[in-house]
Order: structure tokens, then C-alpha cells, then sequence
């Protein structure tokens, strides 16, 4: 009897031990990285959940986002970099051993109906620097800071082909979300020339396109900027070949995805807010969304600045439609920022056009599937065409959204 009901115990803790690997992705470190660092020196890493089932040979690399750095001269650089490499974003020496979300590294087929199965690989971001940086380290205020992004993702990149066999795989997605999601797009080029050309190969980022109208970050993106995170070798910069990238002027063009489109020749497919709620607080300075993500109280003043953001947006994603044929937009018109680590993802909220079913989890799906297929991927733009508050459902005047 007793024999039975420890038999019986030691199995109910293996099932459980089992539904927890699955629930939680595990750290993995790079701690015998050559150049690869946080900005404090620590290893960076990434966080991995075994695929399985239809998902076993499919991959999903997933970039954090986080801001960056930002600093008009040198002094400004490092002194943000300094601030930033005490927290979990510039340090993995307080990371937590898993992680989970209710998005794209969701475990659960009702959050995530896309990668639930996959392989998936949460990239964590502690350079600072757009995963952009390789420059010697430098002492600041008694403490060494290294920049390391661009090191990262290559070294990262390796370690994940070593040892999950990313080489073997059928399909390969590249997504992040805000920062993340600039280098997603920013880096696909690399991971494409990197794969094999039999692997299906495609980039999603999220949130991560920006435009030019009343955008004062684009000061920071300047030629200082640029040298001092690559030590002067602008090549490194990613994607290869930006047209702006000796233009001291317009080098921060090499950072707005608009100006870079034909550097990239691989499938994307963006998923974006037309109302972009961190764009709007942190670059436009703000303050007229409340905590259900809705615009209240806002100035005709800040409305028209708001709806500038929106048509150049609007203007930027219908261009690229234009001229990218095997591309792809979700986006809606409604605040927010960043649907695909959180419930939104898979949210009937969120749809476009209105009352379509189409969530950006869905859209992605069917983006993904036709990728892998080889089907054609000219009519996958959907892209609100009314203004706010006009999409009901999301536009947080008559209900509690699930962000």
C-alpha cells in the first residue's frame, strides 16, 4: 500500500515538474562568451523552452526591448549607460532563473496559437545600444562599462545553433518588441545570410517602427552616438549597406525602418500601434492617456501633433506596401504599446478592421503559415483606416481593455 502511494506521489511530482518546465522558459548565460557582455560585464543570455509536437523544428528568436541610452555628446552617453547598468537592463546579475508572458512566450494555445509549441528563445537586452555596440570597455565613475550589443546577438546566435541545432530547423521567425523590435528588423538581414537557404526565414517586429514627425530622440541618434558605440567603425551598424550611414546629417535615418527597406530582402511582417502610447508620452511629451489606454482631456494641440504621428505612419506603411510585396502590417488605431508579450496579442479587442477577428496573433499566424507554404504574401496589410476613437472596441472610452 505504502509502495503504491509513494509510486503514486513520485508520479503526480514528475507531471507537475513536467507542466512547469513547459509553463516557464529556463536562463541560459553566456559565460564563456569571447566578446559578449551586459553593460556591467555581466554574461548575457537568453531564456529557452523546448519545442514539441508540429513546433519541433520550428524556431522563434525573441528580442526584449527597453529604451536605450540616449546622450548628445559622450559625457551623456556614458552617464546614462552608467544609470542603466545597475538594472536588469544593462546587468543579468538579478535575472530571473524562468520566464513566461502571456504573448509570444506563452506556453498556452489560447494566448499564443502561433509559437506555443516552438522552440522559443527570449533574447534579453542589457547593451543599451539597440544591440548595436562593439567598442572596448571604458572606465566611468570607478566602473568598467562594456558595449557589446552587436557581440551579443552574434555570440547568441552561435550558442543557440550549437547547441539547439538552429541550422536543422524548417522555419525560422525573428521578432522583438519597441527596442527589441528595431533590432528584429534591423538584424534580419544577418540571421537570414546566417541560416541556410532552405530554412523558411521571416521578422516580425513589434512596435518598433518609428517616423520622423516631432521626434526629438532623433537628436541622440547623431554621428557621436554612432562612433562612440562602434568605436568609430560605422560599418557594424545592422542592416549592412544603409545609404545614410556616412551622412553625418541624416545618420539617424539609418535607424527609422522607412530609409532602410531595401536592405532588408526578407519577409516582415510589423505589428503596430497607429497610436503609439510611448511614442506619445516619451517623444511627443504627452500626458493625455489614461490608465485604460484612452485619449481624455487631450488639447486640440496635442490631438493634431498626435494625429501627425498617425498619418506618417499611415503614409510610411502604405509606401512599403508599395514596394515590398512579400511584406505585412497589422496595425491599429488605438493606444498601446507592445500587443505581443502581453494579452493583447490574442486579444478580440484588438482587431483590424473592426469586428474582423483579425488580432495581431492572428494575422501573424496566417503571414507564418503562408511563408512556410510558399504562398503568395502580397494581401497581408491590415491597416486601420479610420482615425480614433472610430475602432470601438479598443479605444478605451467604454471598456476595461486587457492590456
Amino acid at each position: 500500500m505504502k509502495k503504491n502511494l509513494v509510486l503514486t506521489l513520485l508520479l503526480v511530482l514528475l507531471f507537475i515538474i513536467k507542466i512547469n518546465g513547459k509553463e516557464s522558459s529556463q536562463l541560459i548565460l553566456l559565460q564563456d562568451a569571447k566578446l559578449a557582455k551586459c553593460l556591467d560585464g555581466t554574461a548575457p543570455g537568453y531564456y529557452y523552452t523546448k519545442g514539441y509536437g508540429e513546433g519541433e523544428q520550428k524556431f522563434v528568436l525573441y528580442m526584449e526591448g527597453g529604451f536605450y541610452c540616449p546622450g548628445q555628446t559622450e559625457e551623456e552617453i556614458l552617464e546614462s549607460c552608467y544609470q542603466r547598468s545597475f538594472t536588469n537592463e544593462g546587468s543579468s546579475s538579478t535575472w530571473n532563473q524562468t520566464y513566461s508572458d502571456n504573448g509570444v512566450n506563452s506556453p498556452k494555445e489560447e494566448y499564443n496559437p502561433l509559437f506555443y509549441n516552438w522552440n522559443r528563445f527570449y533574447i534579453k537586452y542589457c547593451d543599451g545600444t539597440f544591440y548595436q555596440s562593439s567598442k572596448e570597455p571604458i572606465v566611468y565613475k570607478n566602473t568598467t562599462l562594456y558595449f557589446r550589443g552587436s557581440d551579443n546577438v552574434k555570440e547568441i546566435i552561435d550558442d543557440i545553433s550549437k547547441r539547439f541545432g538552429l541550422l536543422k530547423s524548417s522555419i525560422v521567425v525573428l521578432g522583438g518588441e519597441s527596442a527589441g523590435g528595431q533590432a528584429s528588423y534591423a538584424w534580419s538581414q544577418y540571421l537570414r545570410n546566417y541560416l541556410p537557404k532552405t530554412i523558411k526565414m521571416l521578422a516580425t517586429p513589434d512596435c518598433g517602427f518609428h517616423v520622423e514627425f516631432n521626434n526629438p530622440d532623433l537628436q541622440h541618434k547623431n554621428a557621436i552616438w554612432v562612433d562612440f558605440v562602434t568605436d568609430g567603425n560605422r560599418q557594424i551598424i545592422q542592416p549592412q549597406g544603409c545609404p545614410y550611414l556616412y551622412d553625418d546629417l541624416n545618420i539617424y535615418k539609418c535607424f527609422l525602418q522607412q530609409y532602410i527597406v531595401n536592405q532588408i530582402n526578407v519577409p516582415v511582417f510589423f505589428i503596430s500601434s497607429l497610436y503609439d502610447q510611448f511614442f506619445i508620452t516619451k517623444y511627443l511629451q504627452i500626458d493625455c492617456i489614461n490608465g485604460n489606454h484612452a485619449l481624455v482631456g487631450c488639447s486640440d494641440s496635442d490631438m493634431t501633433r498626435i494625429e501627425g504621428v498617425r498619418q506618417q505612419l499611415y503614409d510610411a506603411f502604405n509606401y512599403i506596401r508599395t514596394i515590398k510585396q512579400d511584406w505585412g502590417v497589422w496595425a491599429v488605431s488605438c493606444v498601446l504599446h507592445v500587443f505581443s508579450l502581453k494579452k493583447s496579442y490574442n486579444n478580440e479587442v484588438y482587431q483590424v478592421p473592426e469586428d474582423s477577428q483579425i488580432t495581431p496573433a492572428l494575422a501573424l499566424m496566417e503571414f507564418v503559415e503562408a511563408v512556410e507554404q510558399g504562398k503568395p504574401l502580397n494581401d497581408f496589410y491590415f491597416i486601420d483606416q479610420v482615425a480614433y476613437p472610430s475602432n470601438t472596441r479598443c479605444n478605451g472610452l467604454q471598456q476595461t481593455n486587457e492590456s
